[in-house]
């Protein structure tokens, strides 16, 4: 049990399952180790705002944060982990192309590293973002008729479902075009969607 003095709005473990990533109310990243309860670092100012969502790629060498600043910033997971125990630390990217709270972040599984890294972030602006983490670039832009509160990619990263505060999901088809026309619903809930997640072998989305 650690105790702190700002209330945390978000949490990630690691894919190891040996450390915790905590956003703040205030939008600073608070990492433990799990095994102890050590307090590893306190990266201040991390974001603006309070930190929506943090999530680890699949091999955990890299961490993306979104927040209410609209601002989603990528970290290196090695520099984390050797950051000053209370201090700032400089994002390998800052994409601040939304203009509204972030709600979901997918990372694919490429890395970094690898030469099909990407990104896509969710947004409450009604827009979901693919960037490429190779270069950092915004590789495509998504417009939807409302405020989007989660997505889902599949492996092969060729179609998103974005779910809306309205309860609407909406499939798109990852066509290379820099902009889509409004997607046909689907009608599945009556009230805002908290989550969207594949099943392993991508036959079911819940």
């Amino acid at each position: 049990r650690s105790f702190g003095h700002e209330r945390l709005s978000t949490l990630a473990l690691s894919p190891d399952g040996q450390f915790l990533l905590a956003g703040t109310e205030t939008g600073s990243l608070v990492l433990w180790k799990m095994g102890t309860g050590d307090l590893i670092c306190v990266v201040e100012a991390a974001h603006f705002q309070a930190v929506k969502v943090i999530r680890f790629s699949p091999d955990g060498q890299t961490v993306v944060s979104g927040a209410a600043d609209a601002l989603v910033k990528v970290w290196s997971w090695s520099k984390l982990l050797l950051a000053p125990s209370t201090g700032t630390l400089e994002a390998l990217y800052t994409f601040s192309q939304h203009s509204a709270p972030i709600t979901d972040l997918v990372l694919s599984l490429c890395t970094i590293g690898s030469t099909r890294g990407r990104l896509l972030s969710a947004s409450l602006d009604g827009k979901c973002n693919l960037y490429d983490l190779v270069d950092g670039q915004l590789l495509l832009n998504l417009s939807f008729p409302c405020e989007i509160t989660a997505v889902a990619m599949n492996a092969q990263e060729t179609c998103i479902f974005a779910a809306g505060i309205n309860g609407n999901i909406y499939p798109c088809h990852l066509n290379g075009s820099s902009s889509s026309n409004t997607p046909a619903a689907l009608q599945f809930h009556k009230g805002p969607i908290s989550s969207l997640k594949w099943s392993l072998d991508e036959r079911v989305l819940i």
